[in-house]
């Protein structure tokens, strides 16, 4: 890994109105306006419109009149969020405010995923299924470390579910359009006891369809099918006591992504046409790589020829969370427990098609991405074939991953002009990474040249690398109403992180590092994130605000390197200055907010074919 430091405008004033808010995300409270949203970004429920940060909400009706019900779909409709793909589950991301990864380094997102409360790790848990189960979507932008925790280094998405009533209802929603697009959502909820307990059941099923057709089996590609339950338990034992439990599962497949050859002399494949990927150069040569940055490129066909047994994604996702808020009168102690179980496997579409190998068949078999190569005892050149060469047809990942954490904190009560929170957090996850790939049967060029020289009917793995976590922290937030007018906020957390990985297989072909075990990693990661803002609110219809933040990412393990084992965390300064204006007596809302971000020790991935260039 290498560092980069970036620091600019990145983005100047975005504003957003709108007009005839619909209904409130939230119950209202006694003297709300009936068209007020209630969010919980700063672990408090407060009107959007009160809230010093830059937050998109979505109530239950938005997500229903949008047709919202993919992460994608909530970036179309969200200023400043934006859905990113590698064309796989494990690849699938939220960028917030242009803060993207360069490539997936390690497993720690950019942004953080919550689900009522619950962090979800990793690249493979970025998404949610079940969008007309939420009582709203919060998108919030901007470095959420001091309260938020784990790498909310440019915002976090929150995803809040619908609570049971004691009152019995039902309900469910049918949809059908081209494509192949279908989708169907029940729900069933009312008491069990009396003003005592209560549960809502929830449940689904939802294929996205797809536009391109793959030729090979006459499957939709880009095609999603998901099925999801989801039962939700309240209990009010005491009048100051309230406790949640939850328990939800999903069960979700994707179809691979078209694909198309680009044309060597197209006008918009621009880079480094010298540079090649870690693997390919690791296999000791490999197609080189352009890089796209502007207009249309060049097809070489329409036609899109995906080898059948591909998938972008197959996941299993288990999970339970229980929590309780417990009003003590001054103050009120939440807790919030998650446990999940996710369980995920790609193998994608890799196929070598190159004239100058196999001309008599490249028309023959899949002409899609160009492949990379893998495995083999022959040294040089992979196209001189001499050896146990083998080119790669399917490339993935599978990830079998557990993963506890546990929230606790005391928050002030009442309307006082001192507002305070303090809690404390710890995590623990583990998790078995592994890489695979699959060679075809024997093929031969005009030549007589073996393409394939082995060849297995399941995917071969090609490392295997267990991985274990741990996260400690404590955090505070104190705000003071200084009159009327003027509030200063101060939040602050300090995190300490464990973290270990043992690379148990690496077969990786010649010329990667190395080709044994490497044994243990450990090393731990210790930051202080604090936040500060400032707010003036002259009318009861306008606020402003300035604040200062600090995002951290974790840091992680290079398995496999022997002289660069771990990478540092990445860091970023977000200085914000933003308004919110109501008008109209509530009818339509003006929100800006224009920042600066200095980011520091950027993440990146390269190459170092002789192990001696990288910085630490």
């Amino acid at each position: 890994m290498s560092h980069s430091r970036v620091s600019g405008w990145l983005l100047l004033p975005a504003a957003a109105l709108v007009f005839l808010q619909p209904l409130a995300a939230v119950a209202q409270q006694a003297g709300a306006r009936p068209d007020e949203i209630r969010v919980t970004a700063r672990k408090r429920e407060e009107s959007l419109q009160s809230v010093p940060i830059a937050v998109s909400a979505f109530s239950s009706e938005d997500l229903a009149i949008r047709d919202i019900f993919s992460l994608e779909q909530l970036a179309d409709q969200t200023p400043g969020l934006t859905f990113a793909t590698t064309g796989a589950i494990t690849g699938t991301r939220a960028v917030i405010r242009g803060l993207a990864q360069q490539t997936r380094v390690g497993d720690e997102t950019n942004v953080a995923t919550f689900i009522d409360g619950v962090y979800t790790p990793g690249f493979s848990g970025a998404e949610f299924f079940g969008f007309d189960s939420l009582e709203r979507v919060e998108v919030v932008k901007g470095p959420q470390s001091a309260l938020y925790g784990r790498n909310s280094f440019a915002g976090a998405i929150n995803y809040v579910s619908k609570r049971p009533t004691y009152e019995f209802e039902y309900g469910g929603r049918l949809e059908v359009g081209q494509g192949e697009r279908q989708g169907l959502t029940a729900y069933v909820a009312g008491p069990l006891v009396q003003d005592k307990l209560a549960l809502r059941v929830d449940g689904g099923y939802n294929r996205t369809g797809g536009t391109n057709i793959n030729t090979a089996d006459n499957e939709p590609l880009g095609s999603t099918d998901t099925q999801f339950a989801r039962a939700t338990f309240v209990a009010d034992p005491l009048d100051n006591l309230r406790l949640f439990l939850r328990l939800s599962a999903q069960d979700d497949f994707a179809n691979p992504l078209a694909e198309t050859l680009i044309a060597d002399d197209d006008p918009n494949r621009v880079g480094l046409r010298l540079s090649v990927s870690p693997f390919e150069l690791g296999a000791g040569g490999g197609q080189r790589i352009g890089r796209l940055y502007r207009g249309e490129i060049n097809n070489r066909s329409n036609n899109y020829t995906i080898d059948p047994r591909s998938f972008s994604g197959d996941r299993e996702i288990r999970r339970a969370s229980f929590e309780f808020d417990w009003d003590l009168g001054w103050a009120s102690l939440i807790g919030i427990t998650g446990y999940q179980d996710r369980q995920v496997s790609t193998l994608n579409d890799f196929n070598t098609c190159r004239n100058d190998v196999r001309p008599a068949v490249c028309d023959t078999v899949s002409p899609t991405a160009i492949g990379t190569f893998f495995g083999g005892t022959a040294g040089g050149n992979p196209l001189l074939l001499g050896g146990n060469q083998i080119v790669s047809v399917l490339t993935g990942t599978v990830e079998d991953r557990d993963e506890f954490s546990q929230n606790l904190y005391l928050q002030s009560n009442g309307d006082g002009d001192f507002q305070w929170l303090a809690g404390v957090y710890y995590s623990t996850e583990d998790f078995k990474d592994q890489n695979q790939r699959l060679s075809d049967a024997l093929i031969q060029n005009p030549a007589g040249t073996i393409i394939y020289a082995i060849a297995s009917p399941v995917p071969q793995t090609d490392s295997t690398t267990l991985i274990s976590n741990q996260f400690y922290s404590v955090f505070a937030s104190g705000s003071l109403d200084f009159n009327a007018t003027w509030n200063l906020t101060v939040e602050g957390r300090y995190t300490r992180e464990d973290k270990e990985a043992n690379q148990i297989a690496d077969l990786y072909p010649i010329r990667t590092p190395p080709s044994q075990p490497t044994g243990l990693q450990q090393r731990a990661f210790n930051f202080f994130t604090p936040r500060f803002i400032l707010t003036a609110t002259p009318t009861a219809d306008f606020l402003a605000y300035v604040s200062a933040a600090k995002g951290v990412k974790s840091g992680g393990f290079n398995p496999g390197s022997v002289q660069f084992p771990t990478f540092d965390q990445e860091e970023n300064w977000t200085y914000e200055i933003g308004s919110k204006w109501t008008l109209w007596d509530g009818r339509a809302r003006v929100n800006t907010a224009a920042y600066f971000v200095d980011w520091d020790q950027q993440q990146i991935t390269a190459t170092d074919p002789d192990n001696t260039q990288l910085p630490i």
